[in-house]
């Protein structure tokens, strides 16, 4: 192993390296990349592409420069046209990506692909409340049939990834569930989509959100069937007012 590392080429600097002698690391770089970035796909189908991709590219990157390597320097008259300063570098530096996607990303997409499956299976029998406050109010929503209408909601529940996108309404959502589960959620009602309510939560490593599609329309209604309740209690204690 000693031999073959010192056989390698580690006088030529890295702008002057000749590509072409390198394409079997190339090849295999570019074959284990598409594996992988197909494999984390299939693991986390939901999750953005971009993390997806970097994930693939990161370690499809280490695992196909190994090989690569392999196929490389298994003949001996190869070794000193294969730079040892990039080998060493494409090591360290795709092998710090792949760290950082095994660390930082891989708990981050699952645990959104969690709190997606966990929305969509909510039913009727596991909610036994939704707590819905905003700055003005707080709203316990205990009746069964609002509540199925928000499991119907939840139901279609999709990751969501905005672009500098604003609120029209902010609000705390706060789902209680059975067997004393709590899931508290920052929601929100975007500004281009404002029919659906969107969720955010805390990953590992960063905050996300995920939209239901409706969840607008559901919380309307809540927020107005607790101001003409409130209407409606204050209009019976003013006519059970006593008169002057």
């Amino acid at each position: 192993m000693k031999r073959m590392i010192r056989e390698l080429d580690w006088k030529t600097p890295l702008k002057s390296m000749n590509m072409g002698n390198h394409w079997r690391i190339w090849l295999g770089i570019l074959i284990f990349v598409s594996l992988s970035t197909a494999v984390w796909h299939s693991l986390y189908p939901n999750t953005m592409w971009f993390l997806k991709l970097w994930t693939g590219f990161a370690t499809g990157s280490v695992l196909g420069t190994f090989a690569g390597v392999y196929w490389q320097v298994r003949v001996s008259t190869r070794r000193c046209q294969t730079s040892g300063k990039f080998l060493l570098i494409a090591f360290l530096g795709w092998g710090a990506f792949a760290v950082i996607s095994l660390v930082i990303f891989a708990p981050q997409m699952r645990a959104e692909e969690t709190i997606r499956s966990e929305m969509r299976s909510l039913t009727p029998q596991t909610v036994l409340s939704i707590e819905v406050s905003d700055s003005a109010s707080r709203n316990l929503v205990s009746d069964r049939k609002h509540i199925e209408q928000f499991c119907r909601v939840a139901s279609q529940a999709e990751l969501f990834y905005p672009s500098h996108e604003g609120s029209v309404l902010e609000y705390e959502i706060t789902i209680f569930l059975r067997g004393g589960q709590v899931r508290p959620f920052r929601a929100r009602v975007p500004e281009r989509h404002q029919r659906d309510l969107s969720l955010g939560f805390s990953g590992p490593s960063h905050r996300t959100e995920i939209l239901l599609p409706g969840g607008g329309k559901w919380i309307e209604s809540m927020v107005t069937q607790e101001e003409d309740s409130q209407q409606l209690a204050a209009q019976v204690q003013s006519e059970g007012a006593p008169s002057d």
